[in-house]
């Protein structure tokens, strides 16, 4: 997981992309109260946690077009090819199952590298 962060922060620098995300709308008049009032934490964004709201959905619409404008649109090729071939290059090593008993013999499946999951 590590190294995919550092992929993704090492392709923004590399292709210098500038990210526009759309307004977020905040909603401070939710607050929750922990410990008979001890605590009081806002949930400004709570609005969200409702999939079916139209605000929500707006919402999602807007953080998949930048997305897809990101991965799709700079000069240098498109950042989704980057991603794509480095995913292809990390996965490229023999796989192999946990043998399993088959009569008096032991089986194990091998994939090569970059053979379809069965």
């Amino acid at each position: 997981m590590k190294f995919l962060a550092v992929f993704f922060i090492a392709i923004s620098a590399t292709f210098g992309v500038k990210i526009n995300y759309p307004e977020v709308k905040r909603d401070n008049s939710i607050v929750d109260e922990y410990h008979g009032g001890l605590y009081k934490v806002p949930d400004p964004y709570r609005w969200l946690e409702d999939p079916h709201s139209e605000d929500t959905k707006k919402f999602v619409e807007a953080q998949n077009k930048v997305t897809e404008d990101y991965l799709t649109g700079n000069d240098n090729g498109t950042v989704r090819d980057s991603i794509l071939k480095a995913l292809t290059e990390a996965n490229k090593y023999p796989k192999y199952s946990v043998p399993v008993r088959e009569g008096s013999r032991y089986i194990y499946f091998l994939n090569s590298g970059l053979q379809n999951q069965q």
